[in-house]
Parts: C-alpha cells; structure tokens; sequence
C-alpha cells in the first residue's frame, strides 16, 4: 500500500478548497433550521441548558427518543460555546462535510493511482448531494465525517480509536451499525479478528446507554417502525427506489426529474438506471475480490439490505453517505465494462497474418 501518512499535500488541499467553496456556496448560513434540522435544533438546545432529552416545542410530551443523540449533543457543545447561533450551527455542517471529502480522498489515495484519486476527490467535492446537505443544520454532515474517519482509520490500521468512532457514528445515525459491521467483517477477513472484536466491544458499550434509554422511554423509537406483515411489499417497492436513485448520486437527479416531473421520461429513464446500477453493483463485486478495496463494496453490501427494509426512504437522503462507495463502484464497473469490450473487440483488431494474406 506503500507509505502510509497523514500529509495530505496539494492534491488534498485542492480536493478541500473545491470542497469547501462548492459546499459554502451553497448553503444559507442564516437559514434557520428546517424538518429534521429544526427537531435536532430543539434537542441540541435542550442539552445545553440542561433541560434533558425532550422537545422543548411540546412539554406535554415525554422524554425524545426517536433521533439518535449524536448530533444533538454536538449541537449542545457548540451552542454551549457560541451561544445559539444559526450561523455557527451551519459553518460547523460546513467544517464537518468539507473535512469528511478530503478523509476520502485520502482514501480514494489508498486504493488507486494520483490522478485517478484526485478525480474521485474532486468528483466527490463537487457532487449534488454532498453540496446540498453539506452546510446544513442536520445529522449528515457530522455522520459524513464519522463515517469517513473511521474507514481511514480502519485501512491505516489504527487500533484506538475506531471503535469509539463507530460507536459516536451510530449515535448520529442508526446506519452506522451498518459500517461497523462491513468495517468488523473486513477486519476479520484481514485475519485482524482480535481488533474486530475489541471494535465490537467498543461499539457495543457506547451504544449500550442509548439502547436502555429507549427501552425506558418506551414510545416513539425508530424501532417501532420496522414494518412487520407488509415487510415482503416494503423490499420490492424500496428495491426499485433504489435501483433508480443510485445512478442520480453521481450523475446528478436525472432519474429523479424524468420519473418525478417528465412522466413521459419514466420508461427510458427507468432503463437507464437499471443498467447503471447493474454497472455499479459490478464495480462493487470487482472491488470486493481486492483486498485493498474489499471494504467499498463491504459497506454498500451491508447497508444496503438495511436501506430496503427500512419503510422510509427520505427521497433517496440515506444513500448520501453511500457517494464514496458509488463512487469507486461506478469507476470499477466502467473498468469491468471496457475489459468486456475490448476482449470482445480483440479478434477483430488482430493484426494479420502476411503468410496467409500473402502479403510479403
């Protein structure tokens, strides 16, 4: 894998300006906090005044237990610095979503050549989805930057640390027990079992707390979500969300415009999707025969079933943390793609033979 360092030089620094100025670009930095981002805003809040774990905006209800605390309590520090700022709430998306592309460019750096990687680094500084949630007052970028901290530090073979930040990731979102656990099976294949289960300890502990405040708080868990008879149903529709939703995270929402708003584009825009997720889902079977790049089709791999089960699909949002591994499925598969072409072509770019053509 070569040198291993943390320097990220004028290729990182590149990746982190594009970033930074696409993302600042567009984000609203006096915006105030919107959906989701407004619940974790009245949590955030409610820590930092020591009023508990509850929504403020409705007293007649119980303590909250539906949003992971993550975010909220990093929404807490801030504010218990800063005081409650709008403005500091989105500069602290923007730090988070800014420094998680470079991690990823970083490893983008592991798996692949400079310029191959300084084309991932910048494809993922300037992606749709990345931008647009990348300076909001929501749980993603924190989770981006969890996310992407802990798949550094499992390919540089850290073994403090990683658990503590898987387990702060799953505080922030469910999924993340998703990438702890790609992260556990990588280790184990890498014949690092005693690190996979010192990780899962980890994680476990830090988990443990959130787990007995839900089951004391008894209501309005994500866990009561889970559809039950309906599940079968739930699999199929969400499959075909996401068969359609997966190309649009690199390409921009080209499926999501044409089956949305251009239903006369629905056929062939459905066509399209179906050959480039089948294109994606072959990058990521090619990257999981590569030791080195095993882990970016192990995290798809066990996200993903997650994602299909869950009866909720946000409009495509829980693929956002997914884009690194698209990313690397989408440039494999096209690698996959243009070695299937050129053996196909070879017998017909051939040179011939003098002795048969008569040629002297």
């Amino acid at each position: 894998m070569g040198k291993r360092r943390w320097g990220i030089g004028r290729d990182g620094w590149l990746v982190g300006l594009v970033a930074a100025a696409a993302i600042g670009w567009g984000t609203g930095f006096r915006e105030p906090p919107r959906f989701d981002g407004a619940g974790y805003a009245v949590l955030g809040w409610s820590l930092a005044t020591g009023q508990g774990y509850r929504a403020l905006d409705h007293p007649d209800r119980p303590r909250h237990a539906h949003f992971p605390p993550g975010y909220p309590i990093a929404l807490a520090a801030l504010w218990a610095v800063t005081g409650r700022s709008v403005v500091a709430a989105h500069l602290f998306s923007w730090a988070c979503t800014t420094a998680a592309v470079v991690l990823a460019w970083r490893w983008f750096r592991a798996l692949y050549p400079r310029r191959i990687a300084l084309a991932l680094g910048l494809a993922l500084a300037i992606n749709w989805t990345w931008v647009r949630f990348g300076g909001e007052i929501r749980s993603e970028p924190l989770y981006l930057l969890l996310g992407q901290l802990a798949v550094w530090l499992a390919w540089w073979g850290a073994r403090r640390g990683l658990g503590v930040v898987l387990g702060a990731a799953t505080l922030t979102r469910h999924v993340g027990i998703a990438l702890a656990l790609a992260i556990g099976i990588d280790l184990g294949l890498r014949g690092r079992r005693r690190s996979a289960a010192t990780m899962g300890l980890v994680v476990a502990a830090i988990l443990a707390p959130w787990a007995f405040w839900m089951a004391r708080v008894g209501q309005g868990t994500q866990v009561g979500l889970v559809p039950g008879e309906g599940l079968p149903r739930v699999l199929a529709e969400n499959a075909w969300f996401y068969t359609r939703r997966l190309p649009d995270q690199v390409t921009g929402p080209l499926v999501e415009v044409a089956t949305v708003f251009r239903p006369g584009w629905a056929r062939p825009a459905g066509a399209w999707a179906v050959a480039a997720s089948a294109l994606i889902v072959a990058g990521w079977v090619a990257a999981a025969r590569s030791k080195r790049r095993r882990l970016a089709a192990l995290v798809p791999a066990t996200t993903l079933p997650l994602l299909l089960a869950w009866p909720f699909t946000e409009a495509g949002r829980f693929l956002v943390p997914l884009v690194p591994f698209v990313l690397v499925g989408a440039l494999e598969g096209l690698g996959c793609l243009l070695r299937l072409v050129n053996s196909l072509m070879s017998p017909f770019m051939a040179s011939p033979d003098p002795m048969k053509t008569g040629g002297t």
